[in-house]
């Protein structure tokens, strides 16, 4: 299983103080992470190709998650493996694995829940 100091994970949010928050705990199970505040400047840092796992808002000013799933998939078919988390019905949890997304986080968030799935999908990809 990949260790999760070997995992790089890119939080996206347009909240400065919930992508802080997310991050640092992140950083306390381990975990390499990289921070954007919207789709079109993670899109950027995904590009360098480094990324295993993306934690994103859906809805943001400046590129919305939904963008930046299609713009990566594009580029990259499989991984990294993005996770949505929204505050809004905007887009099902069936429409976000269909457009190649994992899952959908609902807010407010609980981060055990997203490390938890996190270390599940290491394990599988293992």
């Amino acid at each position: 299983m990949k260790k999760p100091e070997e995992t790089h994970i890119l939080v996206v949010d347009d909240e400065e103080d919930l992508r802080t928050c997310l991050a640092e705990y992140l950083e306390l199970e381990g975990y390499i992470v990289k921070l954007a505040s919207n789709g079109k400047q993670a899109f950027e840092i995904v590009k360098q190709g480094d990324i295993d796992i993306i934690l994103s808002d859906v809805r943001m000013a400046g590129g919305d998650g939904i963008s930046l799933l299609e713009n990566v998939r594009k580029l990259f078919p499989v991984k990294p493996a993005l996770y949505f988390i929204t505050g809004y019905a905007e887009i099902t949890s069936e429409d976000a694995v269909k457009k190649g997304a994992q899952m959908i986080f609902h807010k407010p968030v609980i981060i055990d829940e997203i490390i938890n799935e996190f270390t599940s999908y290491l394990k599988a990809i293992s």
